[in-house]
């Protein structure tokens, strides 16, 4: 059991896996993003394929959902990467995959407009100044304070 208040600096899959079932009232993550960084031999973002890299997300947000307490939300960020000059779509392709789950509804997308992108590199394609941040629940009956949201 883990202890609270504590900052673990470990494989995320593997620390989600000690964390009881509905136990948690939100979660907000942003896993590394598809092939941005060199991270090393191991973790995620270092997988050869846009596909496997979603399929290790899903993986990690199935265990997200399972530690959330039916009244919860899971708020996933995650970062799009231009593969050969095309835009791969990577946050739709997860948020897709993660409806798929039994008990999960993805009920926003929050646009996290960035004030201060880094430029891009390419002289032909506009900097990426906005990303998503997706909104699941596992039931209605989730908690939302929308006037605490607005302020």
């Amino acid at each position: 059991m883990l202890e609270t208040n504590k900052i673990y600096n470990d494989d995320c899959l593997k620390v989600l896996k000690t964390i009881p079932d509905e136990s948690i009232d939100l979660v907000i993550t942003s896993p590394p993003y598809f092939q941005q960084r060199d991270y090393g031999n191991i973790g995620i973002g270092n997988e050869d394929t846009v596909e496997e890299y979603i399929e290790n997300l899903i993986l990690i947000f199935k265990e997200c959902v399972r530690v959330t307490k039916n009244t919860g939300s899971v708020v996933f960020n995650v970062g799009d990467k231009y593969k050969n000059g095309n835009l791969l779509l990577v946050p739709y392709r997860f948020a897709i995959q993660a409806q798929s789950i039994k008990n999960v509804k993805l009920i926003n997308e929050i646009t996290w407009a960035k004030l201060n992108p880094a430029p891009k590199q390419d002289p032909k394609k506009l900097t990426t100044s906005k990303e998503p941040f997706f909104l699941f629940v596992k039931s209605n009956d989730y908690y939302f304070d929308k006037d605490s949201f607005l302020e």
